[in-house]
């Protein structure tokens, strides 16, 4: 997914599947897992005038029929919750962050991707919170990375996602409102890679 995520292109993010489901045994009773369903980045569609070209994409359910690369698994947001999705061979795409950190972590030999919801609740927030630190105060889980894909923004209107790839390298991505008329439709305006550093996992 992520070599297809290029500045200055358009995307429509819509259609994902939020639905979780109850952890897998050996994990924390509140964690969610996410669906694990296959998505992909759509062939762009060329559109404008000759000197304003632009290239939209849009997002559809099940693998790429030709190109794996454009394959990506949906991690979702749940307010005061850590949801999760195991680390497979294609890229995790979660969001949107406002705050909410990302970590990868490992737990009975299997390697994870978890979205600790934290939200403008208060009390959602703290739940989230606590639930991650009792899953690594209890050896539950070991975290291995722990990050905050939300950067200083730009403008009011950018949104944050975050990628992470099969070899746990991270991405914060940037999108803008692209049109007036379609608030699904964003533009792709920056791509920052992370330091991939182990932060504090349990003193936020």
């Amino acid at each position: 997914m992520l070599k297809k995520i290029v500045p200055n292109r358009r995307i429509i993010l819509d259609g994902f599947n939020n639905s979780c489901t109850a952890p897998d045994p050996g994990l924390p009773p509140d964690f969610l897992k996410a669906s694990g369903m296959i998505y992909n980045i759509q062939t762009s569609v060329k559109s404008g005038t000759f000197f304003n070209r632009q290239k939209t994409s849009l997002i559809a359910e099940g693998p790429h029929a030709k190109s794996q690369s454009r394959n990506f698994l949906w991690l979702p947001w749940v307010e005061g919750a850590v949801t999760y999705s195991p680390i497979s061979t294609i890229d995790i795409l979660t969001g949107p962050m406002s705050g909410c950190w990302v970590s990868v972590f490992e737990s009975h030999g299997k390697r994870y991707v978890a979205h600790i919801g934290t939200s403008l609740c208060a009390e959602l927030s703290e739940q989230a919170k606590a639930s991650w630190r009792a899953a690594v105060n209890s050896n539950t889980i070991t975290p291995l990375h722990a990050f905050d894909p939300f950067v200083p923004i730009e403008s009011e209107f950018e949104a944050f996602y975050s990628i992470i790839t099969p070899h746990r390298q991270i991405y914060s991505v940037a999108l803008a409102y692209a049109s007036a008329l379609d608030c699904r439709e964003r533009m792709i305006t920056r791509i920052i890679p992370s330091d991939n550093q182990l932060m504090d996992v349990t003193g936020f």
